[in-house]
C-alpha cells in the first residue's frame, strides 16, 4: 500500500499502519455493522482509512526529501498509530484490535522517545503554520 520496502523499525510501523487501515477499508476492525454502532464510533471512523493513507504518505515523502530520518518518521507513525490506538479503545472499546496483529505476533509500538518528543516531532511535521480555525484560534505553531 505505501510503497517500497523501509529500514526494520520504520517497515514495521508502516505495515502496522497499512494492516489498520486494510481493517477500515474492508470494514473488518469491528464485528458490528456500522449502522449499529454508536454515533461516536461511527464518526470515529468516518474518512479514518483515507487519514492514515494521507498520513503514512506524507511522513514517507518527508522521509524521502530528508527532512526527517528513519528513526525520526518511525517516531512520528509511531505516535500517530498510539492516537489512533488510544481513540480506538476509547470510542470503539478495542483494547487489542486485530490490527495490532501480524505475522501472529502483537506489533511493538517503538517506545525509545518520549511523549514529548514524539508531540515535538508531529507538531514539526507541517512545513507551514496551519491557518488559523473557527474563533480565529491557530491549529499550529505561529
Amino acid at each position: 500500500m505505501f510503497g517500497p520496502f523501509y529500514p526494520a523499525p520504520l517497515q514495521e510501523v508502516v505495515n502496522h499502519a497499512e494492516r489498520l487501515a486494510e481493517l477500515l477499508r474492508t470494514g473488518r476492525l469491528v464485528s458490528a455493522p456500522l449502522d449499529r454502532l454508536d454515533e461516536w464510533a461511527a464518526a470515529w471512523m468516518s474518512g479514518r482509512e483515507g487519514e492514515i493513507r494521507r498520513f503514512v504518505e506524507h511522513t514517507l515523502a518527508r522521509r524521502a526529501s530528508g527532512k526527517v530520518d528513519d528513526a525520526a518518521a518511525a517516531t512520528i507513525l509511531a505516535g500517530y498509530l498510539a492516537s489512533l490506538h488510544r481513540g480506538m479503545a476509547r470510542r470503539l472499546r478495542l483494547v487489542r484490535p486485530p490490527c495490532c496483529m501480524g505475522a501472529g505476533e502483537a506489533t511493538a509500538i517503538p517506545t525509545s522517545r518520549t511523549a514529548s518528543s514524539v508531540e515535538e516531532l508531529l507538531a514539526n511535521l507541517v512545513d507551514t503554520p496551519a491557518e488559523p480555525g473557527p474563533g480565529g484560534r491557530g491549529r499550529g505553531k505561529p
